[in-house]
């Protein structure tokens, strides 16, 4: 399952989630905690559930625009980019921890674990400070919940400050 997720990255994008109510309602102390993250809340309370899922890769809509975009440069400005993904990754983390501790037990642990580390190890690229440390190595956390397919980010996310700074200014053209 975990390579299911990865690979077809169903984490991703679940903005057109359907779930049933009495699901929820098994969740609904989770559901309290949740501060955001929804749409991957409901996902992993989906798995969690042990029912069947349906998933259809139909394109529900041909245009979406969030608000809070995080993933592109909109506005010719960098720092409000940077600024835009270190919110983003505050308001996630605490969402990612409470469905960590939901997985707990689960064959979704360490997935949900790994899920962490890559926001706080993203916080560190993108803020360019070492906010927060991770007390294991990565690798074999990664390598333990089958998630194979961050490898190339936590490259990235461990390179030297100097590395990092290049790597943005080549991707996002500035």
């Amino acid at each position: 399952m975990v390579y299911f997720l990865e690979k077809k990255l169903a984490y991703a994008n679940n903005s057109c989630i359907a779930i049933r109510k009495n699901l929820l309602e098994t969740k609904k102390e989770w559901l309290k905690n949740q501060v955001a993250n929804i749409d991957r809340f409901l996902f992993m309370a989906g798995l969690l559930s042990n029912l069947d899922l349906y998933i259809d890769s139909r394109i529900l809509t041909t245009y979406r625009m969030h608000d809070k975009q995080t993933s592109a440069l909109q506005d010719g400005d960098i720092n409000i980019l940077i600024n835009r993904k270190i919110n983003f990754i505050n308001k996630s983390l605490p969402a990612f921890e409470n469905m960590y501790k939901m997985a707990r037990g689960s064959e979704f642990e360490n997935y949900m674990y790994t899920r962490i580390i890559n926001l706080k190890l993203a916080y560190n690229f993108w803020s360019f400070s070492k906010k927060y440390e991770i007390e294991k190595n990565p690798y074999i956390l990664y390598l333990r919940s089958g998630n194979y397919f961050e490898f190339p980010r936590l490259f990235i996310y461990k390179s030297p400050l100097f590395l990092r700074k290049k790597l943005i200014s080549l991707i996002y053209s500035v």
